[in-house]
């Protein structure tokens, strides 16, 4: 199972790889740089809304697979 903190991290990656800063990432958003940093560091419970935006923010695109359970 994936934990927000998983999410975090890899967000974090992404947005490193893109060359921008917290501070860039969090202007696009509309939030702080130290809660972007609390998103990458899993300390902020991420809704589906924030991490759409998060994705945006960077340029990436971010798709669902929903399956079933067996």
């Amino acid at each position: 199972m994936t934990t927000g903190g998983d999410i975090g991290r890899l967000l974090g990656r992404l947005r490193k790889a893109t060359g921008l800063t917290r501070k860039a990432v969090g202007r696009r958003m509309g939030i702080c740089a130290s809660d972007v940093g609390r998103i990458e560091r899993g300390e902020r419970d991420i809704r589906v809304s924030t991490l759409l935006k998060f994705c945006d923010a960077i340029g990436i695109k971010i798709t669902f697979d929903f399956q079933e359970a067996k």
